[in-house]
C-alpha cells in the first residue's frame, strides 16, 4: 500500500505523482499515455480528483467528466500510465455533462471492504453534497457508469446543505473533510458505509487535545492514509496541507480515534530533505493505491 500526492504544472501541463513512503517521497512519476509517452493536458481540462488507480478530469467548456484508468497491480504500485480513458455515463448509459454550479470535490470507494468507486459533488447554489456511486467495474469494465446518486444526509436522516464559509477539502473512504474560511476550523464528517448519512462530526484537535484553527497561508489540499494504519483505523484520513508562502507540504497524522493530530511531518524528498514546491506546481489530488 502506498499513499500518493499528485501535482499539476500549470505552465507545462505535466501531471506528476509523488509516490510516498510515509512522509518520504519514494519516487516521482510523470503521467504517461497509453503508448507510454508523457502526456500534457491543460485547460479547459482540469484534474479534479483521484483515488486508487483512477484520475478524474473535468472539462470546463464541455462539462464532460472523464476517468483515466491507470496501470496498477502488485508489481506496479503507482498510477503512472493510462490503460484507458472513459467518459462518465449516466444510469441509462448515456454520456453525462454536468457543470456549474456543480463541481467535483473528491473521489473515494465505498466502505470496508472496498466497494464501488464514488465521485463526490457539491452544488455552489443549493449547497447540496451529492455522491455518484459508480458501477463496480474495473480497468477493463464499465466503472465509468453511474449506478445511483445520493444526497448526503445529516445524523437524523435529513438532506444537509452546507456552503460558504465551509468548503470540502478532502474525501477519504467514509470521511468528508471540510474547512471553514472564516473560523479556520477543520471538521471531518464520519459517514456510514455508503457515504450517505453522517454518523458524527469531529473538529480536528491539536496534539494536546485542543481544537486547532489553521488558515492562510496554509490551505488543505487533500486527505488519505500516509502512516499505513491497520485496517480498523484506516478510515481516519491523514490531512495534507500546503503553505503558499514557504511552499512547504505538511501532513497531519491523525490518532486512532480520528480526533487529534498525533504528529505533523513535512514532506521529504528522495534523500530525506524537506522539499518545497510551489507555483506553477499545485497539488490536485491525494489518494492511496489500495483504497
Amino acid at each position: 500500500m502506498s499513499a500518493y500526492i499528485t501535482w499539476h504544472n500549470d505552465n507545462t501541463d505535466e501531471t506528476q505523482t509523488w509516490l510516498m513512503n510515509g512522509d518520504d517521497i519514494q519516487r516521482r512519476v510523470t503521467a504517461q499515455d497509453e503508448r507510454g509517452e508523457p502526456i500534457f493536458v491543460g485547460p479547459p481540462w482540469r484534474l479534479v480528483a483521484a483515488h486508487k488507480f483512477e484520475f478524474i478530469w473535468h472539462n470546463q467548456n464541455s462539462n464532460e467528466t472523464q476517468i483515466w484508468f491507470m496501470s496498477g497491480n502488485e508489481a506496479v504500485t503507482s498510477p503512472d500510465k493510462i490503460v484507458r480513458r472513459a467518459t462518465v455515463r449516466d444510469e441509462n448509459n448515456n454520456p453525462i455533462f454536468v457543470g456549474l454550479p456543480w463541481s467535483i470535490v473528491g473521489a473515494t470507494r465505498l466502505g470496508e471492504p472496498l466497494g464501488a468507486s464514488c465521485i463526490v459533488w457539491h452544488n455552489g447554489v443549493t449547497n447540496e453534497t451529492q455522491v455518484w456511486v459508480m458501477n463496480d467495474g474495473d480497468l477493463l469494465d464499465d466503472g465509468e457508469r453511474i449506478a445511483r446518486r445520493v444526497t448526503v444526509r445529516d445524523e437524523n436522516g435529513n438532506p444537509i446543505f452546507v456552503g460558504p464559509p465551509w468548503h470540502v477539502v478532502g474525501v477519504w473512504l467514509n470521511q468528508i473533510a471540510w474547512h471553514n474560511d472564516d473560523t479556520n476550523e477543520t471538521q471531518v464528517w464520519e459517514m456510514d458505509a455508503n457515504i450517505e448519512r453522517i454518523v458524527r462530526r469531529v473538529t480536528i484537535q491539536d496534539e494536546n487535545g485542543r481544537p486547532i484553527f489553521v488558515g492562510p497561508p496554509w490551505h488543505t489540499v487533500g486527505a488519505t492514509d500516509f502512516n499505513r494504519d491497520p485496517l480498523r483505523h484506516r478510515q481516519n484520513a491523514d490531512i495534507v496541507w500546503h503553505n503558499d508562502v514557504s511552499d512547504e507540504t505538511q501532513i497531519w497524522i491523525r490518532t486512532d480515534d480520528g480526533q487529534r493530530i498525533a504528529r505533523r511531518v513535512t514532506a521529504l524528498d528522495e534523500i530525506g530533505r524537506p522539499i518545497f514546491v510551489g507555483l506553477p506546481w499545485r497539488v490536485v489530488a491525494t489518494a492511496n493505491t489500495d483504497a
